[in-house]
């Protein structure tokens, strides 16, 4: 069975896949482990110049798969671990020396959304949208989304989306800075290999500097929201409001 992370080249471009379609591309601590150890591995490709992030199928990824963990709750220090798995995951994005962008096809949910943004550039279809919709399951916004909203958009606009949890279009992403670029559906693909030709074309050691010194000067506040949302969202998760939210997606998923 092909894993649930895999890498497809073409020429200087590396697609990176998260392949997971039957789940809707549901991030879960595996996957989390294989996009680190991809990222790893593409490092030190010196064949590959840019990296493209992207979901198999007709999607980005539905977010955290609420469903790794079925049966007896996590408790706080399980769920810390777990989400350390996708935290060194996210840093991976960070602090690998080439470009990585994310291409969004359907849309980019809680934590995925985080791991969209902590990309380099970001490229959406217009019909893709972006949810973070951490508070409506009782917890924290996670994955560095406490850091990279509020310094993209503002704290008063990026408090507005987290304290409601609302869904934002491509076109809305573009507005507000966190998207790049949004292309039609069946263009998507080909204007993302555009871009990243493009970037590729551009000098790779002042590249790696200028991705490096720009995401040096975010480290401090990023550093400080992920160790604070390590120890937030776990204990989030141990409130009766979680379980609700976790017992109405079983339920609505329920036969899915």
């Amino acid at each position: 069975m092909t894993d649930t992370v895999y890498v497809k080249h073409e020429g200087e471009i590396a697609w990176l896949i998260l392949n997971k379609p039957e789940r809707k591309n549901a991030l879960d601590g595996r996957m989390m482990d294989l996009l680190r150890e991809n990222l790893t591995a593409l490092e030190e490709n010196e064949a590959t110049r840019v990296i493209i992030l992207r979901g198999e199928g007709e999607v980005f990824s539905a977010g955290g798969d609420m469903r790794q963990n079925a049966g007896a709750p996590l408790r706080p220090e399980q769920s810390r671990r777990l989400l350390q798995k996708y935290l060194r995951a996210m840093e991976a994005v960070r602090r690998i020396d080439k470009p990585v962008l994310a291409m969004v096809e359907g849309y980019a949910i809680g934590g995925a959304m985080s791991l969209a943004l902590a990309c380099d550039l970001v490229t959406a279809s217009e019909q893709a949208f972006f949810w973070p919709n951490f508070v409506l399951l009782g917890i924290v916004p996670e994955l560095g989304l406490m850091a990279f909203l509020p310094r993209l958009l503002g704290a008063q606009r990026a408090k507005e989306i987290l304290f409601t949890g609302r869904r934002l279009s491509a076109a809305e992403g573009w507005r507000l800075g966190f998207v790049n670029r949004v292309l039609p559906g069946p263009e998507l693909a080909a204007g993302t290999l555009a871009l990243a030709r493009e970037v590729a074309a551009v000098s790779p050691l002042s590249l790696q500097l200028t991705k490096s010194i720009i995401n040096r000067s975010a480290a401090p506040e990023l550093d400080m929201v992920t160790e604070a949302e390590s120890v937030a969202s776990p204990f989030c998760t141990q409130t009766e409001a979680y379980r609700e939210a976790l017992a109405r997606f079983s339920a609505g998923k329920k036969g899915g």
